[in-house]
Parts: C-alpha cells; structure tokens; sequence
C-alpha cells in the first residue's frame, strides 16, 4: 500500500497524500473506463468512472506539478485522435471513388520530452498500483521509486544514455487505431534480482516502449506469435522524429516529433 508521496526524493513535499489518477484523467473522453490487470481486477475487466481510476501516491504539491506533463500526453493522445480521424476519412472516400489526385499532406507536431515524461510518470504509477514490489529500473538497494526517474519524470533531467522512448515499428504495418491505453512491466533480470526494465506502451493503437537501461540499445525486440509458435525481430527506433501515414501508398499525415 503506498501511503507516502512517490516524488519525496526531491525535497519539497507539501499538503497531504491525494489521489494521483494512473493514467491521465483527461485523456479520456467519455466518464467510464475498463481496466484489466491491476491487483482488484486480475481476473477480469472492470468498468469504474475516470474519476476513481487513481491511487494515493503523491502530495498535493507533486501531483499539481505534473499538470504540464498530463497535459502533454492528452496533447499527443488527441493528436492520434485527430490523425484518426482523417485516415478513415480519407480511407473511405477513396473506396467511395470520391478522391481524385493527390492528397493534401496533414502535418501535426507534439513535444517529444514531454511524451517522454508522460510515459514515465505513468510507468511509475502502473508499478506502484501494480504492486508487483519489483525495483523500478536497474537501481538496486535504493529509495524507489530513484530519484534519478523520478527527476526525470518532473524534467529537471533527462534520460540519459540509451535509455528513453522508443518506437516499436514495422513498415507498412497497418495500426488498429482505438481509444486505448495498455501498459505491460518489461521485466530483466540480473545478478541482484529481477527488476522493471522499461514498459510497452499501447497509446491509440500505436506501440511504444520507455526503456530505464541507459547501458542497453536493442536494435529489435523479439515478437512471439502464441499462435504459431514462432518469434520474429521487431525494428526499435530511439526517440523517434516522425510518424507517417499512408492512404493509397500515398502520403497522407505526417506527425513530427520535436526533441
């Protein structure tokens, strides 16, 4: 049970615990969610209001702190929202027969260290609620969550090294865009015991992975298919700059990513 602020590392708690909501409150648009996989709904989903998908894990003064990094993920959330949109859109018309030529490019830009944070400090959030009371990144016999993350989260630093943000990608792949969030612990193991190594991200479809190994750069991650049995090597790309979306094979969004 978590009954002290995650952010104390940092000196200037203030006011009392209160509740911190998992994932981003905002981000959703309607007033109820499902949730799967936490410690009180393992077995199945659950359907709760946004308002009560939260945990008391940070003071009044952290949790306030943190509304420039909410506010840059429900930035980046609508941005895919928007970029949605216009790909079925546009999807449509041409099996319609009603687009001629080619099509204007929609170009959409969000901030990249701020998604950065967002993954993290939902990443801490996801562990602590979680309570699966494993080490948050390779930092052993150290206060969790280290303040190295949580600095990081609050961005007075950055993840240093290969650490960070990746994209997991194929080329031409086709993404189920939906509004959904899923989160998953990337477990490593070493002489010192198991510990989060980073997490995988669904964000409105798109797969990312927010990796805390500044030593460590996989170049691809291996995909196993449960239903054949087989794996395959998934590209990984470092901090990604852009996103592109095809109707046609012709360029139809582009989403630029600022680091």
């Amino acid at each position: 049970m978590v009954n002290e602020c995650w952010a104390k590392c940092l000196g200037d708690c203030r006011g009392k615990i209160t509740g911190e909501h998992i994932v981003t409150e905002k981000i959703w648009r309607g007033g109820e969610i499902g949730v799967f996989g936490l410690p009180w709904c393992r077995a199945k989903h659950q359907f709760i209001g946004v308002a009560n998908f939260k945990k008391n894990m940070l003071c009044e003064r952290h949790n306030s702190t943190l509304s420039p990094v909410d506010e840059g993920g429900i930035a980046a959330f609508d941005t895919f929202r928007q970029a949605s949109r216009v790909h079925y859109q546009r999807q449509t018309n041409l099996e319609a027969g009603f687009t001629t030529g080619r099509l204007d490019l929609c170009t959409y830009t969000f901030d990249g260290p701020l998604l950065e944070q967002w993954f993290l400090k939902t990443l801490i959030n996801m562990e602590l609620a979680g309570e699966q009371n494993l080490t948050i990144g390779p930092y052993f016999d150290q206060p969790q969550p280290v303040c190295e993350l949580v600095k990081t989260a609050y961005g007075s630093q950055i993840l240093a090294g290969n650490a960070g943000l990746y994209k997991v990608t194929v080329l031409g792949q086709s993404v189920k865009m939906e509004e959904r969030i899923q989160y998953v612990s990337l477990v490593g193991s070493s002489s010192d015991g198991d510990y989060v190594a980073g997490g995988g991200f669904v964000f409105f479809g798109f797969r990312f992975m927010l990796l805390l190994d500044p030593l460590v750069k996989p170049e691809t991650f291996k995909e196993h298919n449960q239903a054949t049995g087989k794996a395959k090597d998934i590209p990984l790309i470092h901090r990604p700059h852009k996103l592109l979306f095809t109707v046609n094979e012709e360029p139809s969004q582009e989403i630029e990513i600022t680091w």
